[in-house]
């Protein structure tokens, strides 16, 4: 693992690591959530976690190999042109 780490951070597209907040998904695309009590009253919240991503130069990796992440939404129940 290390090894892969070492390798990414010396790449030219490495800007850096950053620490963010990631919302749990479940399996069907819908948040997580968990209860807890607090002053007698019962409080729905998302789960989370906060670890630490490695950002990278997208326009940098675009050119460099061709990748490209550009997404496009489509309804599950749309159907096949």
């Amino acid at each position: 693992w290390s090894t892969i780490l070492s390798y990414l951070k010396s790449h030219a597209a490495f800007v850096g690591m950053k620490q963010d907040r990631f919302r749990i998904l479940l399996p069907n695309g819908t948040l997580d959530y968990f209860t807890e009590e607090k002053d007698g009253k019962t409080i729905r919240r998302i789960k989370a976690n906060r670890p630490k991503a490695m950002c990278f130069d997208y326009l940098l990796l675009k050119e460099m190999f061709g990748i490209d992440l550009e997404t496009e939404g489509v309804p599950e129940n749309a159907e096949d042109d």
